[in-house]
């Protein structure tokens, strides 16, 4: 599962939006439409760079009427979807009594409600601006009029507050990587660039780190099928390559600790701009290479060997 061209959007293989289409109600397992986060986490950092505000729904897809009936009557109609393209952040936070759904995105979503103060019922919103402080809420099902008033001026939310934020690294060149809870990752990947660093000063190689959006990023995709799961790339990395992945995934669940480690890896070593991406390190933390957007195996075998091959 991996990536492809450049895209301008500033996180192997998770197997866990903006343009505002409705989940699908027809099955959980993830919202099927573009446009909806899985994670808070995932959307704050969509606004930190947008500047939009960000709505979090409380729903039960499978079993609330009203929840069903407010994705019909608003939330699919291409008023909601035109204004939210413009000014929000969506987040999808379900609770599902009949679909099956993942442990780890239920427990999510749980933990996430209790944070939020979104107990209260469903269908219910909460409307944050793009730090993450919450400015408003709407409770229950409104028809589309009235309910896109509220998206405007939503009750107040006693009392707002600012949502805890994921406890940043010490500062240095690179973060310090999260002690636990890392993604799940292909194996051979690595997802702390120490590690990989320690152990090429034992073993020669040199470090290759991607950026990735595994879940979202059809260039990723693409490069991870075509490339990166071949049979030649795996051969050359064994015996030449440190391996770091380092995701920013838009659906799958990925700890507050990693997803800031990523970040901040990310910004340390110059690789914003798009994903995916990929930088080449020597055992001291230099980078001597680097390279974005998709590339086909023979491209991607040819740049490998001229930067990373030790007979180059």
């Amino acid at each position: 599962m991996f990536i492809r061209s450049v895209l301008c959007c500033s996180a192997l293989f998770f197997s866990a939006v903006l343009s505002a289409a409705v989940p699908d109600t027809a099955g959980w397992l993830q919202p099927r439409g573009r446009g909806w986060h899985l994670t808070l986490e995932s959307a704050q950092e969509a606004a930190a760079q947008s500047g939009k505000q960000i709505y979090v729904l409380f729903t039960g897809s499978d079993w609330c009427g009203f929840c069903i009936k407010l994705q019909k009557d608003v939330l699919k109609t291409s008023r909601f979807r035109s204004y939210a393209r413009k000014n929000l952040e969506l987040v999808y936070v379900d609770f599902p009594k009949k679909k099956k759904m993942p442990d780890a995105q239920r427990q999510y979503n749980s933990t996430l409600r209790s944070r939020l103060g979104g107990g209260g019922g469903v269908p219910s919103a909460l409307i944050l601006d793009s730090k993450g402080s919450v400015q408003g809420k709407i409770t229950g099902y409104r028809p589309l009029p009235q309910y896109m008033t509220a998206l405007r001026n939503p009750d107040p939310a006693p009392p707002a507050r600012s949502l805890p934020r994921a406890k940043s690294p010490a500062r240095s060149a690179v973060p310090a990587a999260p002690a636990s809870a890392a993604p799940a990752v292909p194996e051979g990947w690595g997802t702390s660039l120490e590690k990989a660093l320690a152990a090429a000063g034992k073993s020669g190689k040199k470090v290759l780190v991607l950026h990735t959006g595994s879940d979202w990023c059809p260039p990723c995709k693409r490069l991870g099928r075509e490339a990166l799961s071949s049979d030649g790339f795996k051969t050359f990395a064994a015996q030449n390559l440190e391996l770091v992945f380092l995701d920013s995934p838009r659906r799958k669940p990925i700890s507050s600790e990693q997803r800031a480690y990523n970040r901040k890896t990310v910004q340390a070593l110059q690789m914003g701009g798009g994903v995916p991406s990929i930088a080449i390190l020597d055992a001291g933390g230099k980078v001597t290479a680097r390279t974005r957007g998709y590339r086909n195996l023979r491209s991607f075998m040819d740049f490998l060997q001229k930067e990373a091959g030790r007979d180059r």
